[in-house]
């Protein structure tokens, strides 16, 4: 998913690339290169971060890559109607008040770490839908309001990953305490 906005393409010597596939310019980022023993060369490890502008090559447009390898860039207020001008906010107001009554915001932000506002949406998300189908989250932030920083919007690649990344340790860590 691109996000609604324009960035400066980063400067990097040796690890940002542009590629062309059908008329298209995206923006690649080697994050890593692997040895292979048997080649004897290495193979690099890259991942489009987001697409070049067709009116200024010097911008792009980033992708949910983007705010992952460079997460400390500040990305402009997004253009449009991103939300409804309606906000579903009773069920966000019971839910907020519980995980406040029982510290439970304090002790995700310690287990968790950056992403413990995704992950409370995620809680709210389940809690309030019935469900627990990550690619209808997107429409459930439409008209919902999130825990995460600036109330930030993800896809449902987002959140895929995000739940590929927390651990047994962290599972363990929450229910113990």
């Amino acid at each position: 998913m691109y996000l609604n906005c324009e960035i400066k393409i980063p400067v990097i010597k040796g690890k940002v690339f542009r590629q062309t596939i059908k008329g298209i310019t995206y923006i690649y980022y080697e994050y890593d290169r692997e040895y292979l023993p048997e080649k004897k060369y290495n193979k690099p490890k890259r991942t489009a971060i987001g697409k070049c502008c067709k009116n200024d090559p010097g911008m792009m447009i980033p992708n949910e890559n983007y705010l992952k390898f460079f997460p400390e860039t500040d990305i402009p207020e997004e253009s449009g109607c991103e939300r409804s001008s309606c906000l579903r906010i009773g069920a966000y107001l019971v839910i907020k008040k519980i995980m406040e009554d029982y510290k439970l915001i304090n002790m995700i932000k310690e287990i968790i770490g950056q992403d413990s506002g995704l992950f409370l949406d995620l809680v709210a998300y389940s809690l309030i839908t019935k469900n627990n189908a990550g690619q209808y989250y997107p429409d459930y932030t439409y008209n919902h309001p999130l825990f995460t920083k600036r109330m930030r919007l993800y896809s449902d690649a987002k959140i895929s990953d995000f739940l590929r990344e927390v651990t047994i340790e962290q599972s363990a860590a929450f229910l113990n305490e």
